[in-house]
């Protein structure tokens, strides 16, 4: 067979591929970027090349007369042929490893196992199919990947799941925000169905073949078991997760419920009675400050409800929806897709007003575009970010102008760009956009805005150029106050890279994944091996080292916690937040081992500007109960530093501290906090009554009261409460709270927002 020795055109430009990928980030190694991208290129490019033989007629065509062996014995003597082809690519993606840290080869060389491998076998089948055409045999096979392709994006577009599966290309694994990555069971079915589909096709032309030459057994019993197994693959294609839709996960949820405005999916027995009637609240209150917000009623625009699908946790997400931590909200689909932490959880916010965004949006997608084609990512989800505007210690406009004195501010010129939001870290990208957008609405209007996020033509709407825009808003920004203690929180936050920008990041992420789970479940033993390995992967990061130092105090390991607490002090470039961070931990260490005078020295140290507020009410707390040697001490410890966190463990500790120090309004504190989060509401009430000195704990004290009076009914009281913290505080966050709050407490009673 003269075509044998020659498959080195095709090994050189797939070879070449490789050779680019090593030049772009993250595609950079071999891994599940790498693999996913050479499966295409490896799968078309055998595809491509086994027609070619067969229109060359150097490959004899399936039913040919003159054969002088079955099309199944040259299937399988050209299939080593090609997967070499696999080799040359991999030996440069290791080889690359010399210049950019590779952190799991195993697992690069298992997707390269999964992905392009079997994507060469999948090509060649299709080729094989080609075969039987007279002619057109690779523009038949393109189709074939084309109208795969198409499917996926179908998918993709319309149904629950955000990543998918093809079968000459692979696998697309979704957001770039889910980090971590491993080899998950539904991509080895997925890619299993492959190969079965694969081999019904390669035995399908064998057995046809036959047919012709009058065989009566051959290949038919190991075809229609093929086909039976591709039929149980395809029947069971949702249970196994290789293709989930709406139905099923609408059927794995179980529960619905039905308002004006929604029609919510939930995890069945997951909300009792009460918090589903929070839940349905909840969304409501947000579509009326969404729909004064926009000045659009997008229920009414598109004549039906909105669908929302809320997954209980982060791995019920991943096995329904494949995200454990991207939010969806599609406004061509009218639905969203959340986890809900609860009432007032700013992700219904978020995700709703993409929603709202619809009417004014351009093209099939209803996005914000360029020019009306480009869809403009950066303006999608500023927009969000604005009309969200979570409550925070630090503005919007506070983090840009932190993000621009520190360097830390990608250029909003590139972020507004086709392409280039999703290049630069998350919450950096998110926080400039939110700003430039809330102020562009701020100081021009929504109706132009609407108009410019639709059409894309800045000039036409604002009689200015983007950049002339962005560089007011910039001026805006620079003179926003901002104090060094807020700049350091905002560096402290901002600082880590993206995806692209870091070594090993899907490695790291999936390792602290599991040392997170391992730790939860109270495997100690497994969670030290996995946070040795994330430290021995990135030594030079704090947060590594502060983890793994935590969890060697709560294995009873005093000595080796301080010593690596110690050691990071000794860092002659720690961060002012850094720094505070390591010496509370120290604080902590001291307690437990009783050294009260040392953990209220670090406590004390710690407890300057710079802290989140939340932070400063647990180093008050924290001062206060390491202040006593005696049983309230001790109650103190457990309820702070405890490795059992549930309700009923802390309201019984909060309790008895309460009990044994009945003077103290600090404890009664504490058990309103815990009765409150159990919706106990005038009990909690009760419970805070108190004031506290501490100015931050009394602001939060009145927050968390005045909630309780929400939710019990005492309308009144509630919102003589939130009016007086909005004009007292000079707190960001509290303010956007008792604003929210007081917001609230109006609409339920009817009143406009």
């Amino acid at each position: 067979m003269t075509w044998l020795p020659r498959p080195w055109l095709t090994a050189l430009l797939t070879t070449l591929v490789a050779v680019v990928l090593c030049f772009v980030p993250l595609f950079d190694l071999l891994g599940y970027e790498s693999s996913a991208a050479m499966a295409a290129v490896l799968g078309i490019a055998v595809m491509v090349r086994t027609s070619w033989l067969f229109d060359r007629e150097e490959l004899t065509r399936p039913l040919a007369a003159d054969r002088d062996q079955g099309p199944l014995a040259d299937f399988m003597d050209l299939l080593p042929w090609h997967l070499a082809l696999a080799v040359p690519p991999a030996l440069v993606l290791l080889a690359n490893a010399l210049r950019v840290k590779n952190c799991d080869l195993t697992l690069g060389l298992q997707f390269w196992l999964v992905l392009p491998v079997v994507s060469i076998v999948a090509g060649q089948a299709l080729g094989f199919v080609t075969g039987l055409l007279p002619r057109l045999r690779i523009p038949a096979g393109l189709l074939v990947v084309a109208a795969q392709t198409v499917a996926l994006l179908g998918r993709l577009a319309w149904e629950p799941p955000i990543a998918g599966h093809t079968w000459t290309i692979g696998w697309f694994a979704g957001s770039i925000y889910d980090e971590a990555l491993s080899l998950p069971r539904h991509l080895l079915w997925a890619r299993f169905g492959v190969l079965v589909l694969s081999a019904v096709l390669v035995v399908g032309v064998q057995a046809l073949w036959e047919a012709r030459e009058g065989w009566r057994r051959g290949t038919r019993p190991a075809l229609v078991a093929l086909l039976a197994m591709a039929a149980v693959l395809h029947t069971e294609r949702q249970e196994l997760g290789i293709q989930p839709d709406e139905a099923f996960v609408q059927q794995q949820l179980g529960g619905r419920l039905e308002s004006e405005h929604f029609v919510i999916w939930f995890e069945a027995g997951s909300l009792d009675p009460a918090q589903q009637a929070l839940l349905v609240e909840d969304h409501e209150f947000r579509y009326a400050e969404l729909e004064a917000f926009f000045g659009t009623d997008p229920v009414a625009w598109k004549g039906r409800p909105i669908d929302v699908f809320v997954y209980p946790n982060r791995a019920a997400q991943y096995r329904l929806m494949r995200s454990r931590r991207t939010l969806v909200a599609r406004p061509w689909t009218h639905q969203m897709h959340i986890r809900w932490d609860g009432y007032g959880d700013n992700a219904v916010a978020h995700e709703l007003a993409h929603l709202f965004t619809a009417e004014f949006g351009a093209g099939p997608a209803r996005l914000a575009t360029r020019g009306g084609l480009m869809p403009d990512l950066g303006l999608v989800e500023g927009v969000a970010v604005a009309a969200d505007d979570e409550p925070d210690e630090l503005s919007l406009d506070q983090r840009a102008r932190a993000m621009r004195e520190l360097g830390l501010a990608p250029d909003l010129s590139i972020l507004l760009g086709p392409g280039g939001f999703w290049t630069q870290p998350g919450p950096r990208a998110y926080t400039l956009v939110g700003s430039f957008v809330n102020w562009l609405i701020a100081t021009r209007g929504i109706a132009s805005f609407r108009e410019v996020y639709g059409r894309g033509d800045w000039q036409g709407v604002y009689g200015q150029p983007l950049d002339a825009l962005v560089a007011e808003w910039g001026a805006h920004v620079d003179a926003v106050p901002l104090t060094d203690a807020q700049r350091e929180l905002a560096g402290f936050r901002y600082r880590r890279g993206s995806i692209f920008q870091r070594v090993c990041a899907r490695t790291i992420a999936e390792l602290e994944r599991q040392a997170d789970g391992a730790e939860a479940r109270g495997d100690l033993e497994t969670a030290l091996l996995l946070r040795e390995q994330i430290r021995d992967l990135e030594p030079g990061n704090v947060e590594h080292r502060l983890a793994l130092a935590r969890l060697r105090t709560r294995r009873g390991e005093a000595e080796a916690a301080a010593a690596i607490l110690d050691r990071l002090l000794e860092r002659p470039q720690l961060q002012v937040v850094q720094r505070l961070r390591i010496l509370e931990e120290k604080g902590d260490l001291a307690w437990r081992r009783g050294d009260l005078a040392a953990a209220q020295a670090a406590y004390t140290e710690c407890r300057v500007p710079g802290r989140t507020e939340g932070e400063l009410r647990q180093l008050t707390v924290k001062l206060a109960g390491s202040q006593d040697d005696g049983d309230v001490g001790t109650r103190a410890l457990q309820y702070m530093l405890g490795d059992e966190n549930s309700r009923t463990s802390r309201l019984w500790l909060a309790l008895e501290w309460a009990r044994e120090a009945p003077d103290d309004p600090l404890p009664r504190y504490l058990v309103g906090r815990v009765l409150l989060s159990d919706g106990q509401y005038a009990d909690a009430s009760d419970w805070l009554d108190q004031p506290l000195s501490d100015p931050f704990m009394d602001e939060e004290r009145r927050l968390l009261r005045a909630e309780a009076w929400f939710h019990d009914g005492d309308s009144w009281q509630a919102q003589g409460e939130y009016g007086a913290l909005i004009r007292e505080t000079d707190s960001s966050r509290v303010r956007a709270l008792a604003s929210e709050g007081l917001a609230r407490t109006l609409w339920r009673e009817g009143g406009a927002l």
